[in-house]
């Protein structure tokens, strides 16, 4: 079972800072991808700013992933 829990403010600050900065540049793209489609949505259905966030934090998810395997970002990867 996923617990859904509320948007904290746990870690570095300029870390969070930067994610969300790179969320809004990502948001205001014309570059196509996946998880840009994903945070469009979103934002149509909860608003921009609760978009924002969550797309700074599948980014950070995301970068974690590429760190650690050493894979290439995929924008339209064929398993979600």
């Amino acid at each position: 079972m996923i617990k859904h829990g509320r948007i904290t403010r746990d870690g570095d600050k300029q870390m969070r800072w930067l994610l969300v900065q790179a969320a809004h540049a990502a948001l205001h793209t014309k570059k196509d991808s996946a998880l840009i489609q994903w945070a469009r949505q979103l934002a149509e259905r909860t608003g921009k700013h609760k978009a924002v966030v969550a797309l700074a934090r599948k980014i950070a998810i995301v970068l974690h992933r590429i760190w650690v395997t050493g894979e290439a970002f995929r924008p339209f990867p064929k398993s979600a």
